[in-house]
């Protein structure tokens, strides 16, 4: 029913108390308002008046839908809670949605709802509007966040009229400010802010340009900023070299020349006057590349040459499933001679990898399956396509592990073993298993389980003759036990208990 409010859904309402099915709820009419169903607030109200609730106007509210919110002002909660003393609105949501209408009836009827987070929501959605509204209308102000949020979302107007009217919000965090706005590559703001207080832009604004792949403003604040960047920073990156090849074209390079004009200019200018500060930071920027799968980075700065010191880069693609990064390797010409490329890739469940490293050239024989862990389908994966399991294996994964059903892997000869184990150790899932799941040929191993099964505790019998005794595969067993006894007792004449084999 609920949900029914939820989504609007009025005729099924209405046929849940035709049929004497309609169970009133509280959540009912909060959901209906919070989804802006106003005929279905208007049904509950009118036919199911104990659905009401205080909730109501508080979501309706949220929902931005003033004809709503007036009418559940006018129909509920003044016949039904309007003596509440700490009724208020959340006037945050609807000034993050610019519902200034609501924000004006608000003021009006519950002028106690508003705090700093209104204006601070407005700013980061930019909502010029309701931001002057507020200024003119409330004394709330507004935090830091509306700077912050307002440069992370790239609101230009926001932000310098959020420094004409409350710069204080800019004095303590004027650098983040700059690193929301690098970080979500929002090029015009972050020149702005630079124009602006040149000596609050850092070098961590580079990092985040950088971590998150934005090109023109990397390029821009490498170009603006000074010297200073701290060799911790780097400290990832040294297994990587950028050779600098600015003057490559397209008939020199083994790719297109990916840089405009412009870039080229402007990084050979700067690599002539800081060649060390440009290095650390080509450097970092690959780094930051391979490890977030950034192959548009990657394909940029690779016409300038780039050489790999360590696989680690490699590496670290294959542990997190990276295949587009694998392929990206491999297409530039870096060697994949690292023998622990796919033993990576199993150890963190990477089984994309592991398919795309075995297709290119890397043994499965090199991995072991007792190293996996508890990862069913790379297991799987790896017994399908790898070496027979050997017994010590097979052991340590089924009885020790309880991963059962590697057992469907295993030879004939290795199940016997593990089911006169799992005997010996009352392990019942391990052989009722095993023995629902084969069609043992050999008597020998016949005769074994049946004897272990004898020596097992009586509870432990009970058990597997009733778990077992409808099971096809096991039928070898019920009918060498009625034969054990009949021939001890010197009955002949019974059917023979060999069991055909399968094909």
């Amino acid at each position: 029913m609920d949900t029914a409010a939820k989504n609007g859904h009025l005729e099924v309402l209405q046929w849940l108390d035709a049929n004497h099915l309609f169970r009133c709820t509280k959540p009912a009419m909060v959901l209906a308002a919070e989804n802006g169903h106003l005929e279905v607030v208007k049904w509950l109200h009118q036919v199911h008046h104990e659905c009401c609730s205080s909730g109501a106007l508080r979501r309706a509210a949220n929902s931005g839908d003033l004809e709503l919110v007036e009418w559940i002002y006018a129909n509920v909660h003044m016949n039904c809670h309007h003596t509440d003393p700490y009724m208020y609105l959340d006037t945050t949501i609807a000034a993050s949605r610019g519902c200034l209408d609501v924000l004006k009836w608000t003021h009006e009827h519950f002028p106690g709802s508003f705090r700093s987070d209104a204006m601070d929501a407005a700013a980061s959605n930019g909502h010029m509007d309701v931001i002057t509204w507020l200024f003119e209308n409330r004394r709330e102000g507004c935090t830091a966040s509306a700077a912050f949020g307002a440069a992370r979302n790239g609101h230009m107007d926001v932000l310098k009229w959020l420094y004409t009217h409350y710069p204080k919000t800019f004095v303590v965090d004027f650098s983040d400010v700059v690193n929301r706005a690098a970080g979500n590559g929002h090029l015009e703001v972050v020149r702005w802010l630079h124009e602006t207080r040149p000596d609050r832009v850092s070098t961590h604004a580079l990092h985040f340009a950088a971590a998150e792949g934005h090109l023109d403003t990397f390029l821009y604040l490498l170009d603006h900023l000074n010297e200073g960047s701290s060799g911790d920073v780097h400290r990832d990156a040294r297994g990587i070299k950028v050779l600098y090849h600015f003057n490559l074209d397209d008939s020199g390079d083994r790719r297109c020349n990916r840089a405009t004009g412009d870039q080229l200019k402007m990084l050979q200018a700067i690599f002539e006057q800081r060649p060390a500060f440009v290095r650390d930071w080509l450097q970092y920027l690959v780094h930051l590349a391979c490890s977030k799968g950034n192959v548009a980075i990657l394909d940029w700065v690779s016409q300038f040459g780039i050489e790999l010191n360590s696989t680690k880069p490699i590496r670290d693609a294959a542990s997190r499933g990276d295949v587009k990064m694998l392929q990206w390797f491999l297409e530039n010409g870096f060697e994949f001679t690292d023998p622990n490329l796919l033993r990576k890739a199993v150890l963190t469940g990477q089984l994309e990898a592991v398919h795309w490293l075995t297709k290119h050239g890397h043994d499965v024989n090199s991995v072991k399956l007792t190293t996996v862990g508890y990862n069913m389908p790379i297991l799987r994966w790896l017994a399908e396509n790898g070496p027979p399991i050997d017994l010590s294996t097979a052991t340590k994964l089924v009885l020790e592990k309880h991963h059962v059903e590697i057992a469907w892997w295993v030879s004939e000869d290795n199940r016997r073993h593990l089911v006169l184990e799992a005997l010996h150790k009352n392990d019942r899932k391990v052989a009722w298993w095993i023995l629902a799941h084969t069609q043992f040929q050999d008597e020998s191993a016949l005769r074994s389980i049946r004897d272990a099964i004898r020596c097992c505790p009586k509870d432990t019998q009970k058990w597997l003759k009733k778990s077992l005794s409808e099971v096809e595969a096991c039928r070898w067993y019920f009918a060498m036990a009625t034969k054990r006894p009949n021939e001890e007792s010197g009955e002949t004449g019974l059917p023979s208990t060999r069991r055909r084999r399968h094909a």
